[in-house]
């Protein structure tokens, strides 16, 4: 609905009779994201105007009172199916506020009632859902209160898979819009009571999950970080901003900073008021995704001659292990990853680039987690030395370079 309005959040009193998208494409978006590279699309289903993109039985502020497809049209299908046609994961968000029910922060309870009514809807009859993508958000003064245990029970009983995004126990926003994920970026979290007791407010700590942070918890829970990030300047489609597309160097810089610091990225695709995204934004979408794909699909280290040494302990309690090319290659990014079914474990490590017996460059940084990715610049090297320096225990890590 904000894509015809002109706003980024509604009021919910807006008419149905405004959506009305004459050529929407949910392949287009499908296929625009498959061929970027994304393994899911996550539909923005209602956002806090309360407009829902599906016939919803619970309000007559939907598709279903608007003029499109003479009310008998339903996005989320057509994205779902979409989706499992390009051989994408589906997801669904769904806003816990609702400016357009009655109850929304006047009655809790029923309100609250409605959400899960909603959220039922959405979990049944779609297929299988890879995640539910949950904010807190309170657009009124008047202040809602969200049961969120119930929703988390809700969703866990009907796509027991699903993974609970942002406001959740499974996956946590990272605590900004800007699609940057901290220097350390810990998946290991302190919580003051047991996962079942706690309503996972929003993470905004420079430091989540160091030493001194994790000393005395209650309690430790693996919550890796999520970076939501727009394709544009702003979330919903707006006449007038193609200039605002990110550049592909600032894509590039996003990519580093979220993917390569131990989140995950997830990209922000606005459709126009026809229902199509618009060609400028696909194209940058598909030159974003073949520069990951140049940058990013030859491993030097998986090259022949290439001699990767075990991981060593020293005498100091530090751990180093040496990798060496048959012959000087230029290399533009070292990329490392550890075994995250052992936990997250790497607290500061060093990457020296040697060739000839003499440093070219050294790389420093603190956490890997699932990846780590370090900008080399373009620097020759045949040989390279990690030295993990502080680790909470030995380290299992798989070091390569692009």
């Amino acid at each position: 609905m904000n894509t015809f309005t002109g706003k980024e959040w509604g009021s919910g009193k807006e008419d149905p009779s405004l959506f009305n998208p004459a050529n929407l494409d949910c392949g287009q978006w499908a296929e625009a994201a498959r061929d970027f590279g994304a393994q899911s699309l996550t539909f923005l289903c209602k956002h806090h105007d309360g407009f829902c993109m599906w016939p919803s039985a619970y309000t007559r502020h939907s598709v279903k009172y608007s003029p499109w497809k003479a009310g008998q049209g339903d996005v989320v299908r057509e994205i779902s199916e979409a989706c499992r046609k390009a051989g994408l994961k589906f997801g669904i968000y769904l806003s816990p506020a609702d400016l357009n029910h009655p109850a929304y922060g006047r009655d809790a309870a029923k309100y609250n009632d409605y959400y899960c009514g909603q959220l039922t809807e959405l979990l049944t009859n779609y297929g299988e859902i890879c995640e539910v993508f949950l904010d807190g958000a309170q657009p009124s003064p008047l202040q809602q209160g969200y049961d969120f245990q119930r929703y988390y029970r809700v969703i866990r009983e009907l796509q027991p898979n699903a993974v609970i995004s942002m406001r959740g126990p499974d996956v946590r926003w990272v605590g900004n819009e800007i699609g940057q994920a901290r220097e350390s970026e810990w998946s290991v979290v302190p919580i003051p009571v047991p996962p079942d007791k706690y309503d996972w407010p929003d993470r905004t700590a420079l430091d989540l999950g160091s030493r001194k942070r994790i000393e005395g918890a209650k309690s430790l829970h693996w919550h890796p970080a999520t970076a939501a990030v727009s394709l544009r300047r702003q979330w919903f489609w707006h006449p007038g901003q193609d200039s605002t597309i990110k550049s592909l160097p600032e894509l590039l810089r996003i990519y580093r900073h979220t993917v390569g610091r131990n989140a995950v990225l997830q990209l922000n695709l606005s459709s126009d008021n026809t229902g199509r995204i618009p060609d400028l934004d696909v194209a940058r979408l598909r030159e974003f995704g073949d520069a990951l794909r140049s940058l990013f699909t030859t491993n030097l280290v998986a090259g022949i001659g290439t001699t990767v040494e075990p991981m060593r302990t020293e005498a100091d309690g530090t751990f180093m292990q040496r990798l060496k090319f048959q012959k000087p290659r230029r290399i533009k990014h070292v990329v490392l990853q550890e075994d995250i079914t052992k936990g997250q474990r790497v607290e500061a490590f060093e990457v020296a680039l040697c060739e000839g017996g003499k440093t070219n460059k050294v790389l420093q940084a603190t956490t890997i987690g699932w990846k780590r990715i370090l900008d080399a610049g373009d620097v020759s090297a045949e040989e390279l030395l990690l030295h993990i320096t502080q680790t909470r225990a030995p380290p299992f890590v798989t070091l390569s370079a692009y």
